[in-house]
Formats: structure tokens, C-alpha cells, sequence
């Protein structure tokens, strides 16, 4: 149930230029649980979402983007000049959004037990 509230809310917040990345995030079943993923890729093989979650170039939160500008081909506006892309968080705020709703009806399914009480 979290995993999908997870789908849900990270497909609401992603950025949605082409819809790709939207379209790819989805619930996985593993034999530890079910875990989402969202695992469009560019060109060279990595991974699109780490770059909208955290950032390119001058904006990346981890302190590890380019500091000078760079110049890329788009598919519909040919050569681009660029400093990066600031973050987008969508998964990170799904996460921290699916847990409070989770917590939530815990606490008033506790409530509601009679439990509380004791």
C-alpha cells in the first residue's frame, strides 16, 4: 500500500517535459517487499531521476554538478548553452508524503482499537 501511495504522489510532483519519466516510475515486488523505482536512462546509461531529484551543473545539491556552462543537443531546439537544472524532489517528497499518511492511519487505527486506552 505505501509503495503505491509512493507511485501516486512521485507521478503527481515529476516533472512532465515528455511524460517519460513519469511513465517509468513504477512498484517492483522483490523478496524484501515491494520498492519503487523510476528507471528512465539518457544516452550514456544513466539514470534521468538522480539528475531531476538532485539537480545539474551549478544546482546540484550535492556539491559535485559542473560549475561551467556546457552545451547539449535537444531533440526539438538543437544546441543548447546550459548551467544545469535545478532539483525537482519528486521521490524524495513522495516518500516524506506517503509516511506521514501512513502514519496518520496508524494513529487513528490505533484509536479507534480501543487500545489506546490501555
Amino acid at each position: 500500500m505505501m509503495a503505491d501511495n509512493i507511485v501516486a504522489i512521485a507521478q503527481r510532483e515529476v516533472p512532465k517535459d515528455t511524460w517519460a519519466l513519469h511513465n517509468s516510475i513504477r512498484r517492483i515486488e522483490t523478496r524484501d517487499g515491494a520498492r519503487v523505482i523510476a528507471d528512465l536512462k539518457d544516452s550514456k546509461g544513466r539514470s534521468i531521476a538522480y539528475f531531476v531529484e538532485y539537480g545539474t551543473g551549478i544546482y546540484a545539491k550535492n556539491g559535485r554538478g559542473r560549475k561551467t556552462p556546457w552545451v547539449y543537443m535537444h531533440r526539438a531546439y538543437g544546441k543548447v548553452l546550459t548551467v544545469g537544472r535545478e532539483a525537482t524532489p519528486f521521490m524524495t517528497t513522495a516518500v516524506d508524503e506517503a509516511r506521514l499518511k501512513s502514519k496518520k492511519i496508524l494513529r487513528g487505527a490505533w484509536r479507534n482499537s480501543g487500545l489506546s486506552n490501555r
